[in-house]
């Protein structure tokens, strides 16, 4: 089973900066600081989770961890800005003092997402595709043009890939003011708009102490910008948004599936997860529609 390092350290050394800033700003990203919703959101905030960015990296260094679970929410929310533009960092080739790699990495630390996330990812490699696979929440979905769609959408844990499908660039991603509702501390999101194509999907568990993992596939969806903007804005706009379909009903994903994270990857590797999972001891479960 792949390392995980999880990050909860409170004592965090002072950094050198600017290249770092450089870097994001070269590379693509599209910061809101200062909005009217926003004016706590400030470039020292941006560069402060960098500085967890650049802490958590050495800690994964220092561990040797293959990936990596960040648990947030938990003790830090008064002490440190949100997670989540490091966190999508991880999750993307392009970042500061990168060696060309992804480092998966799920918030909530989501032992259940991060291990699929690990998987996933050297099947990808191993097929010769992009390795960047991401976290999000299933928040809800909608009917559109005769089949039933899914609102992917979480706050952190989103690469870059998805939102340009371009591995040396971070164009498209934006930073908004996590909302203070939430998190009080300023901070940035990791944002964007998912672009279509097919994917697959996994989630591991626990259940009657018996670990399992789903696995399905589906395809990533354009939707009309205005119902795209009213999809997003259904939910919380400043997170990063995927319309998908997951390749199985309404009904049976309410029914059936057992969580309300879920790691995606762009690719078809449906097979080749059903085996590796199967061949680590894993209980398999398909969730897919009838044809």
């Amino acid at each position: 089973m792949p390392r995980i390092a999880f990050a909860t350290e409170r004592d965090i050394e002072t950094h050198e900066k600017p290249a770092y800033d450089a870097f994001v700003k070269e590379r693509g990203v599209t910061f809101h600081w200062g909005e009217p919703d926003a004016t706590d959101f400030t470039e020292s905030a941006t560069r402060e989770q960098l500085r967890d960015y650049l802490v958590v990296k050495d800690l994964m260094e220092e561990y040797q961890a293959d990936c990596l679970g960040w648990q947030y929410q938990l003790g830090l929310i008064p002490l440190r800005p949100p997670s989540d533009f490091a966190e999508g960092l991880f999750n993307s080739t392009c970042r500061p003092e990168g060696n060309g790699d992804t480092i998966a990495c799920a918030t909530e630390a989501d032992q259940g997402n991060v291990v699929p996330m690990e998987m996933m990812k050297r099947l990808l490699k191993r097929k010769g595709l992009h390795q960047a696979v991401m976290f999000h929440d299933v928040r809800w979905g909608a009917e559109h043009e005769g089949r039933f769609l899914w609102v992917l959408l979480n706050s952190g844990s989103c690469g870059a890939y998805a939102f340009n499908h371009d591995p040396s660039t971070l164009k498209g991603a934006h930073t908004y003011r996590q909302p203070s509702l939430y998190f009080p501390t300023p901070g940035g999101t990791f944002a964007g708009e998912s672009l279509p194509g097919a994917m697959t999907w996994a989630r591991a568990y626990i259940k009657d102490e018996v670990l399992w993992m789903d696995i399905g596939q589906g395809e990533v969806v354009k939707l009309p910008p205005k119902t795209r903007d009213a999809w997003w804005q259904g939910t919380t706009r400043q997170w990063p948004f995927m319309a998908a379909d997951m390749g199985i009903g309404r009904d049976t994903l309410m029914a059936h599936y057992l969580s309300n994270h879920v790691a995606v990857a762009y690719g078809d590797i449906f097979g080749e997860m059903a085996a590796l999972s199967q061949e680590l001891g894993f209980k398999v479960r398909i969730l897919r529609a009838r044809p």
